[in-house]
């Protein structure tokens, strides 16, 4: 079963494994995804060790189609955009590959933080 962990339950999960207010690890999520998000708007890539790299780069032009009401009237540019790619890092590879074994016990789903597994969010819908 899948679940997407937000914001608010990442929040909860580390204040309550770091035994900080909610408030102070809200405050440091904040500023440390503003931080990322002004490296990458910089072109600048990011690195976390083990955990994986950010990479700004443009999408190419590419041509597409013009559609109304279904019917394609011709073909239109598309121009290039700023878009951002991740790259596993040896760690995170490692945990995804030990979890996601098919003979591995499935354990409840949610955020691991050092040893311990706290179960956030609701589960959703399987595609």
């Amino acid at each position: 079963m899948k679940t997407i962990i937000t914001k608010p339950e990442l929040v909860r999960a580390v204040a309550a494994m770091t035994q900080e207010s909610r408030d102070l690890v809200k405050t440091v999520l904040e500023v440390f995804l503003a931080e990322v998000q002004k490296a990458l708007a910089r072109g600048d890539s990011v690195e976390l060790r083990g955990f994986g790299v950010w990479h700004p780069h443009l999408t190419p032009p590419r041509i597409g189609q013009k559609l109304v009401d279904g019917r394609t009237l011709g073909q239109v540019t598309i121009p290039p955009r700023p878009a951002v790619r991740f790259r596993m890092g040896k760690d995170l590879r490692q945990a995804l590959t030990d979890g996601l074994k098919p003979n591995a016990p499935q354990r409840a789903t949610g955020v691991l933080i050092a040893e311990p597994v706290v179960v956030v969010g609701a589960p959703c819908e399987e595609l």
